[in-house]
């Protein structure tokens, strides 16, 4: 490159974090965590990032579904990053997901309740368990995604995949 030449594939940046503990949440505000677009026709987006949010309650606020970790656009676009909330008023908490959330392999997963909404997924490691002692809801086209582990080869002869585990009082 001449001196002072700027690359051609500058991809964008991702969408950094937020992370919010409050006893109330009011107001009709929103988070963003979206990521940037690329810098050129040639570049990637870059990946929103992560927003969670602990409160006890939240009696008025109205920007859950408008909180948003959205990728950047590009050739090719940056994946979406984590909106959760976490009400916080009970132990284990409860967890609102309104647009992604992974949990890796081997995880136990603790919380009152859990609702997907808003087309929001949960993704769930293969050889992990999930306990929810209240409803575990899945609404506005939203999904919960199991996924195996040790199943890309054979182990003596003989697939061992492992699966997850999933306990609810309550599925809606």
């Amino acid at each position: 490159d001449a001196a002072g030449a700027v690359p051609e594939r500058l991809g964008g940046g991702s969408g950094g974090s937020i992370h919010v503990v409050t006893r109330t949440l009011t107001g009709a505000g929103q988070f963003l965590a979206n990521g940037a677009d690329g810098g050129s026709a040639t570049a990637g987006g870059g990946a929103g990032g992560r927003i969670a949010v602990y409160y006890d309650k939240a009696p008025s606020f109205l920007g859950f579904i408008a909180s948003r970790a959205t990728g950047g656009k590009g050739v090719t676009p940056g994946d979406p990053g984590t909106v959760a909330f976490f009400e916080t008023t009970t132990q284990p908490p409860s967890l609102h997901v309104y647009q992604n959330l992974v949990f890796g392999d081997v995880a136990e997963i603790d919380y009152e309740a859990i609702t997907l909404d808003n087309g929001a997924t949960l993704g769930v490691g293969g050889g992990s368990t999930v306990n929810v002692a209240g409803t575990l809801a899945v609404r506005g086209s939203s999904s919960l995604l199991v996924r195996g582990k040790n199943r890309t080869r054979l182990v003596a002869g003989e697939w061992q995949g492992e699966g997850v585990g999933i306990n609810a009082s309550n599925v809606l």
